[in-house]
């Protein structure tokens, strides 16, 4: 939930693998906030199975909406479970998120 009470969903689309204990990921996400408007980029993530907090910065390449043409960062406290008898592993935290947009650029300061 953000500070204003509106909600976003993460959605990342990663090439994992698990070799041992350590879980690794890569490739694309986007946030998309109730208004419709999205932030998109690219995420490399590394964890410890089972972890109760493992930080990892997504790269915010672009957006639309109130975020086009978006840049800047989030830093996610990723918790990561693997759900038993599959290849599956649950993932939740807190994330933080510093973003520039022209828009906001372009006001009087």
């Amino acid at each position: 939930m953000l500070a204003d009470g509106s909600q976003a969903r993460l959605h990342e689309d990663s090439c994992a693998r698990i070799v041992g204990n350590q879980w690794s990921g890569e490739g694309p996400f986007s946030i998309t906030f109730d208004d419709g408007a999205t932030l998109t980029g690219t995420f490399t993530s590394r964890a410890t199975l089972p972890t109760a907090g493992e930080p990892y910065t997504l790269t915010i390449t672009d957006g639309s909406g109130s975020y086009a043409g978006a840049t800047g960062s989030c830093l996610i406290d990723n918790h990561v479970s693997q759900r038993p008898y599959t290849e599956v592993q649950t993932q939740w935290g807190p994330f933080t998120c510093t973003i520039q947009t022209p828009a906001a650029d372009a006001q009087p300061g």
